[in-house]
């Protein structure tokens, strides 16, 4: 702070030299009292001030990195165990294996990571006649394993301990509990809710029996319209769409009610091109949106109001679709370890480690909840 009190010395009406005015802008002490104040779109901007600013802004978006790419898993197209074959979504089992929905396979594999390999099929074409037709959506619940069919617009229910059939429900078309190639799936308390791509909507069904509860949602670009709409996420009572046709995201309550749009068509941070999967996690600085944006190549990291947080992109990135999030302990103690990104342009699952943020404390700058 000298260089200031240096600048406030000077004699009055005479101006303060540019040198020294270049010195007191470029200062440590300077820089970090602003850069703490901005936003990520406004770091962006003056990032591009000269070298100096260039290198601070680097240095304050590396200490607000919540997501670093790991290493990513598959990246062979093929039918074999472990090849892939467009993945869309995936989710986490309770072993910390991931469940993906290998499309053109018609089947669900396991991949371990970063244990040996222990990849798997968990259910393709069977004996008994169980089949499945070009998977999209997968969600566990602990006990059981739901997954949208988008070849039949169909919903599966299957028992995790033997991957058996429980139940099945949906047919192809417009009327209450039929779909049109159902896309991604969330599951809340007694409700799976289901994104009805063709159909401009979220279906709602209870996990017990399948049964069709309600639907929201039609074609549009307004608020509370979708187009396309593809990756869900809930968190608390509050249920986050993926509406890749508008290039935005849009939370609902989970009865249905339109609360809120975040972002819009464009390649600036808190912008969208393309947004397929959307998941929240749970990291120091609190719960986090991460999404996943199939033309863009890239996954951004917001605040539950939509503040950008990272732009991340992942090198060699294809088409970025679904994301599951890997999180150790259970509750208010429950911290992120990992983000699973299906990127179908690569039949391959990337994947992002959290961050150390602490032992699950609430330590770190804390983010707004709606």
């Amino acid at each position: 702070m000298t260089l200031i009190a240096a600048v406030v010395r000077q004699p009055w009406p005479r101006r303060p030299s540019p040198a020294l005015v270049a010195a007191v802008v470029q200062s440590p002490d300077i820089m970090s009292q602003v850069l703490c104040h901005l936003s990520l779109p406004e770091l962006e901007m003056l990032g591009q001030v000269c070298s100096t600013w260039s290198e601070a802004v680097s240095m304050a978006r590396e200490e607000r990195r919540v997501l670093r790419y790991e290493g990513s898993l598959g990246g062979s197209k093929g039918s074999r165990t472990g090849e892939l074959d467009l993945p869309f979504f995936v989710c986490v089992l309770p072993n910390r294996d991931v469940c993906v929905a290998d499309f053109f396979n018609h089947r669900l594999q396991a991949l371990s990571y970063p244990r040996a390999p222990s990849n798997r099929v968990l259910v393709g074409r069977q004996p008994n006649g169980m089949e499945l037709s070009c998977p999209m959506g997968v969600a566990c619940d602990g006990e059981h394993v739901y997954v949208a069919e988008s070849g039949s617009s169909c919903l599966q229910k299957l028992r995790l301990s033997d991957w058996s059939l429980q139940l099945g429900t949906g047919r192809h078309g417009s009327s209450e509990g039929e779909l049109r190639h159902p896309h991604g799936l969330a599951l809340h308390g007694s409700r799976l809710f289901v994104a009805d791509n063709d159909n401009h909507r979220v279906c709602v069904f209870d996990t017990q029996t399948l049964h069709f509860c309600f639907a929201f949602g039609q074609k549009g670009g307004a608020k509370g319209q979708l187009r396309d709409p593809c990756g869900l996420a809930v968190h608390r009572d509050v249920l986050y769409v993926a509406d890749l046709g508008n290039h935005r995201l849009q939370a609902f309550t989970v009865h249905g009610c339109w609360l809120r749009t975040i972002g819009r068509r464009g390649g600036a941070p808190g912008q969208f091109w393309g947004p397929w999967g959307v998941a929240v996690a749970q990291v120091a600085q609190g719960a986090v949106l991460c999404v996943g944006e199939s033309r863009a190549r890239r996954v951004q990291v917001l605040g539950l109001d939509g503040t950008p947080l990272q732009v991340l992109t992942p090198p060699g990135a294809g088409s970025l679709a679904g994301l599951a999030v890997e999180h150790r302990g259970s509750g208010a103690q429950a911290r992120a370890r990992r983000v699973y990104v299906a990127d179908y342009g690569n039949h391959a699952l990337l994947v992002l480690s959290v961050c150390d943020g602490g032992d699950g404390g609430e330590d770190g700058p804390q983010l707004h909840e709606h």
